[in-house]
């Protein structure tokens, strides 16, 4: 995964906004499938398998309804702890829940002989189904009978959660992780990281001096890494924010409004103290140049959260939201490429031992799979599609403006600007179109690059 993103952090007082991304109708679910580091079923021909049901494959849904009632609840398990999110989410400046309520109460009214049902048909297109079956059930029908058949009918009740098969732990798919760990015993040690270079030469098929996921994936048999130990570092769950005694980490606003450029996601409070960071940054698809969206980043050193926000397109009239998590693959390739174009570099590979090293948390000369930073992504979407959000090939990466450095970065020479064809400010000897003793004349540190300082220097110096 992969985003270009301009990320600023911001300072506490201030609020988090991001314009509600749209997504395509058309399930990303083969691109999916494609993209390597992922394991991925084929997709269901019904997207709402996607979503929970009961053990009889019926709708949980609620009972007893407040229709001015917004708050959906997320619980994250992260490695630095639970986080608890407060969602209030309106639909034209009002609960998600009210529209499905008053359709409720118009077909409660019909089935009891106290209204027609000209209004709900003017209210609401293709709800003939419905008419019908309150009008059978007469004076017998109950409040949460006609809920409950109106989300059989209406795929699914207002609040759609995707199933946990969905968010599966992809953090197990490290097909980087599985490629050092050559003894397969579900630990990388420090023998194996001392063997990274070699490993990463033999990886490198095309002899470019870079390694990408594809010629990883084309040196390593399918195979997850797997966990040492049994406890479960990733998950997620629905948490009830109105009644539960604890107070929530995040409190996150979302408005749905039928004008796009209105609706917008909002951070409105954040607890979380340091090491977390806030920043907000631009979604990019891998390969592609056009921004697809922005995402509210909370960045700790051992597990990144996006917040997002989609709506359907063409915008829909649903009062229905769809909610889901899900953990990024290659999270350990996600930490080597420090500039996220999706491949790692002379210089990354020659930073793999170090950075390897730092993920060492209990410092028993390992790294288990449970030490490797997490990526997830929390999405709400309005209408029963943010399993289709949650599935393009997203990434996200800091700018170079974030990383704090004031300093104005040192101008290239022309002839060097116009070798650095992958514009990391580093030439491999792949770039360098002069011959090798020219090239190892430059290369002063000796570490198969050319630095834009060393580029500066005459050879003789």
């Amino acid at each position: 995964m992969s985003v270009v993103a301009t990320a600023q952090t911001q300072r506490t007082s201030e609020k988090l906004r991001i314009p509600v991304r749209v997504v395509n109708q058309t399930p990303p679910n083969q691109q999916m499938m494609e993209m390597t580091g992922f394991i991925s079923s084929a997709p269901p021909e019904n997207p709402l398998a996607h979503y929970q049901r009961s053990r009889l494959r019926r709708w949980e849904v609620e009972r007893e309804v407040d229709a001015e009632d917004s708050v959906v609840g997320i619980e994250l398990t992260t490695p630095a702890g639970p986080i608890r999110i407060r969602y209030d989410v309106l639909i034209e400046g009002k609960s998600f829940r009210a529209g499905r309520e008053k359709t409720v109460d118009q077909l409660l009214a019909i089935a009891h002989g106290q209204s027609s049902e000209t209004a709900l048909e003017e209210a609401s297109k293709g709800k003939a189904r419905m008419v019908a079956y309150a009008k059978s059930r007469g004076d017998r029908a109950t409040r949460y009978e006609l809920r409950r058949r109106m989300a059989d009918l209406a795929n699914g009740p207002a609040l759609l959660w995707t199933s946990q098969d969905f968010a599966a732990d992809r953090i197990e798919t490290h097909i980087l992780f599985a490629l050092i760990d050559a003894d397969e015993d579900g630990v990388i040690s420090t023998t194996e990281i001392e063997s990274v270079d070699t490993i990463f030469n033999r990886a490198d098929t095309n002899s470019d001096n870079r390694i990408e996921l594809t010629e990883l994936h084309s040196r390593l048999k399918p195979r997850s890494a797997r966990r040492k130990s049994k406890s479960q570092t990733v998950g997620w769950r629905s948490w009830d924010a109105n009644r539960s005694e604890h107070d929530q980490d995040l409190s996150v606003h979302i408005g749905f409004n039928k004008t796009l450029g209105l609706s917008m996601l909002r951070l409105d409070d954040c607890v979380l103290a340091q090491p977390w960071e806030r920043s907000t940054a631009g979604l990019s698809p891998i390969g592609g140049q056009e921004p697809a969206g922005q995402a509210v980043l909370l960045s700790h050193p051992t597990v990144t959260i996006a917040l997002t926000a989609v709506t359907e397109a063409p915008a829909n009239e649903t009062n229905q939201i769809s909610v889901g998590v899900t953990a990024e693959a290659n999270a350990l390739f996600r930490h080597l490429d420090q500039d996220a174009n999706q491949n790692l570099s002379q210089r990354e590979i020659n930073d793999c031992r170090d950075r390897l090293l730092k993920l060492d948390r209990n410092a028993d000369e390992s790294v288990d799979v449970s030490e490797l930073p997490v990526f997830l992504r929390v999405g709400v979407a309005r209408g029963a599609v943010v399993h289709q959000a949650l599935q393009e090939r997203l990434t996200i990466v800091r700018s170079p403006e974030h990383s704090g450095d004031s300093t104005p970065a040192i101008v290239a020479p022309q002839w060097f600007t116009s070798m650095d064809q992958d514009e990391d400010r580093m030439l491999s000897r792949t770039e360098f179109l002069g011959d090798r003793d020219a090239f190892d004349s430059f290369d002063k540190d000796k570490d198969e690059l050319i630095s834009v300082e060393e580029a500066l220097k005459r050879p003789s110096e």
